[in-house]
Order: C-alpha cells, then sequence, then structure tokens
C-alpha cells in the first residue's frame, strides 16, 4: 500500500485557487490580491507568489484571471 504523497503549502493554495477557477467563482473578476492570499491561507508572501507562479505556468487560460494586480 502506497502512502499518501504530502503536497506543500504552495501546491495546496495552487489546488484550492485551481479548484475555484474551474467553478466559475472568479469569472468576471481578479483573484484576491497577494495581501488577501496571504491572510486567507495564513502564508508568508512567498509562497502565495509561487502558487500564483505555478498557475501562470499551468496555461494561458488562468492568464485572464490572473492579473499583475495580485503584486
Amino acid at each position: 500500500m502506497q502512502g499518501a504523497v504530502k503536497m506543500t503549502k504552495t501546491e495546496q493554495i495552487a489546488r484550492e485557487l485551481r479548484r475555484e477557477i474551474a467553478a466559475g467563482e472568479w469569472v468576471g473578476k481578479s483573484l484576491p490580491s497577494e495581501r488577501e492570499l496571504i491572510e486567507r491561507f495564513r502564508v508568508s508572501r512567498i509562497t502565495v507568489r509561487r502558487a500564483l507562479d505555478l498557475l501562470r505556468r499551468e496555461g494561458a487560460a488562468l492568464a485572464e484571471v490572473i492579473g499583475e494586480d495580485n503584486y
């Protein structure tokens, strides 16, 4: 039996934001600011930035939602 793969905080945040984007929660809106994401997930700024960078690298479909105003 294999053990569960532990995800980093960065991966957990990216997964949650990806889920919200897929569910349409951010249609026509920008994602929350870095500060809001820091407070929401109780992590450092670098962790939030890494999660947003991960989402950006995943594809252009997310580019519409993830704007530069999050930096």
